[in-house]
């Protein structure tokens, strides 16, 4: 019996998803980090081989705290606690 990889697994699915639905497109929020985020070429290449675009999008709230990351989360953390607890970066 031959197992799929997690990488396999997805882009089994959604490519299947978008197959049985038809879809032109996907739209889905853009993962910075992690399995997923390693996932996304691969996926993209299967679904355009048939026609469907795969659409990465990030919200404004994501972006605008983006830039605060790249230490850990602590360093993270100290750099936009004020922010966050003030409410002022979470008018959406």
């Amino acid at each position: 019996m031959e197992h799929s990889t997690p990488e396999q697994s997805t882009v089994a699915a959604l490519t299947g998803f978008a197959r049985t639905h038809r879809l032109a497109a996907i739209v889905a929020l853009q993962p910075a980090v992690g399995p997923l985020a390693d996932q996304v070429p691969a996926l993209q290449e299967a679904l355009a081989q048939m026609g469907t675009e795969l659409r990465l999008v990030r919200r404004a709230i994501d972006t605008r705290f983006l830039a605060a990351a790249g230490g850990g989360f602590f360093n993270y953390w100290s750099r936009v606690e004020r922010q966050l607890r003030g409410g002022s970066a979470l008018d959406f």
